[in-house]
């Protein structure tokens, strides 16, 4: 008895985390639209980041947009990752017509879809950043 109890209860903790587990990785893509113009970036841990010429005030998110903890105050705009454990990738499509400072740390790529106009751009890595 004990034996079936004890296989009967891993088995629906597995089943349980796993649901939990595939409801987080979902991946989709999300426009999201921002209230005020920034002119810094800050990005921690596992994000990957494109740099655009889009519309100063939108943003897209490809992979689940849940684990993406963003804050945007004084013109600066920091990014970070809810659950750092997980691997699901998420990419971030920011513009970057008004930015002048990017501060990277932990290990995620910063890249641009195009070559950019606005040359005024200092980069600061730390961590595994990879540009």
């Amino acid at each position: 008895m004990k034996p079936t109890f004890f296989f009967l209860c891993l088995l629906l903790s597995s089943l349980s985390f796993s649901a939990f587990a595939q409801k987080i990785t979902q991946s989709e893509t999300k426009v999201i639209q921002l209230k005020e113009v920034f002119t810094s970036l800050s990005i921690d841990e596992g994000i990957d980041i494109v740099l655009t010429e889009n519309k100063a005030g939108e943003m897209l998110v490809e992979g689940n947009a849940k684990l993406l903890d963003m804050r945007l105050a004084d013109g600066h705009l920091s990014l970070a990752k809810k659950y750092t454990g997980l691997s699901s990738p998420l990419k971030v499509y920011v513009p970057a017509n008004y930015l002048t400072k990017i501060f990277m740390n932990g290990n995620g790529m910063l890249s641009s879809s195009t070559a950019l106009s606005n040359h005024r751009i200092k980069i600061l890595l730390a961590g595994e950043a990879r540009v």
